[in-house]
């Protein structure tokens, strides 16, 4: 029998960044990359730079109205706009921090439900 996912999602990124999502809304800023990126690096990060809100029919990014922006899969965000998140989607967050969105979610997963 395989282990049991837990549900809701996660943002993966570098040196250990791990996010968890779920329901609501949980904005992303410069101070929750503090220690995972260099100091100087964290300058273009908007202080509100993204948010990422959890529903029933999945996850949503929305970009805040950053400075440098946010891109999806390398599609930049027009500021404002939210786009519906794929499992393993990548997302820059203002050409310094590369995140992945993890869901275990198992239709995001392509697992066929018996």
């Amino acid at each position: 029998m395989a282990p049991k996912r837990e549900e809701g999602a996660q943002l993966v990124g570098p040196n250990g960044f791990i996010a968890r999502l779920g329901p609501g809304i949980r904005t992303f800023g410069r101070r929750d990359f503090a220690g995972y990126i260099p100091d100087e690096d964290l300058d273009y990060i908007s202080r509100r730079h993204f948010e990422i809100k959890g529903t029933s029919q999945g996850y949503y990014i929305r970009d805040l109205g950053s400075l440098n922006g946010t891109w999806v899969n390398g599609r930049k965000l027009e500021r404002g706009e939210s786009v519906k998140l794929t499992n393993r989607a990548v997302i820059d967050v203002a050409e310094v921090v590369r995140l992945r969105f993890v869901s275990s979610e198992l239709e995001d997963l392509g697992v066929p439900t018996i």
